[in-house]
């Protein structure tokens, strides 16, 4: 459980910093960069999408990026996956699972309307979608 202003402020005066639990938060986070291989190898089957990676192992290999070039094609890659409002409650509700279980008391979300068609990002209404279900 994270520790009040009031304890944060008491172990300092202690000098017992070590010992200090900050809540966490997660500033300017691209909800679909936090897309994970099982997840990606899920929705593209559902959606009927190959994949250029034969498995999730794969996939998670490439994960280690040599620029930013690197990391932006593996990005849009993985955001052909999310075809419906479904997918990207998976995707949200998989994120807010792992942020939870890691102490993330606040995330400062955004949804990146740039790898979207205009049309599909319309049909998804993924930004509206996104708020009301991340301020349940």
């Amino acid at each position: 459980m994270p520790r009040s202003t009031n304890a944060v402020r008491a172990a300092a005066r202690g000098r017992n910093l070590r010992s200090v639990t900050l809540p966490l938060a997660e500033l300017h986070l691209h909800i679909e960069g936090t897309l994970e291989p099982d997840l990606i190898f899920e929705l593209a089957a559902a959606n009927g999408i190959a994949l250029a990676d034969p498995s999730i192992e794969a996939l998670a290999a490439r994960y280690e990026f040599a620029d930013l070039q690197s990391f932006l094609n593996l990005y849009y890659e993985n955001m052909a996956t999310l075809r419906t409002r479904a997918d990207f409650a998976r995707m949200t509700m998989a994120y807010a699972a792992r942020a939870t279980a890691q102490g993330v008391q606040h995330a400062e979300v955004f949804v990146d309307p740039q790898g979207l068609s205009q049309e599909r990002c319309k049909r998804l209404d993924a930004p509206a979608w996104l708020a009301g279900r991340v301020r349940r």
